[in-house]
């Protein structure tokens, strides 16, 4: 079970291998991915068909939020109650 707060899953410097192209074996286990739509380090077109294609499934879940890389409080509330349910 893990949560992912605002990883830098696209970036300039990893050119056609996105770590967010490797992830096809998280889908069998419980996972929270939290991102932005306004962070520069990531392409809300690209996380949003790269989760459908290796990420989507009943134990993952996606959710955006309208900041920046630095989240703040705001994604505790989610993190927490994802911890709650599959721990």
């Amino acid at each position: 079970m893990a949560v992912a707060c605002a990883p830098p899953l696209l970036g300039a410097s990893y050119g056609p291998a996105a770590p967010i192209d490797y992830s096809w074996g998280i889908s069998q286990k419980p996972f929270l991915l939290l991102m932005e739509r306004g962070d520069e380090m990531s392409d809300p077109a690209r996380v949003e068909a790269s989760y459908r294609k290796y990420l989507a499934g009943p134990n993952t879940k996606l959710i955006w939020y309208d900041q920046n890389h630095k989240l703040t409080s705001i994604y505790v509330p989610d993190a927490l109650a994802w911890f709650k349910e599959h721990l």
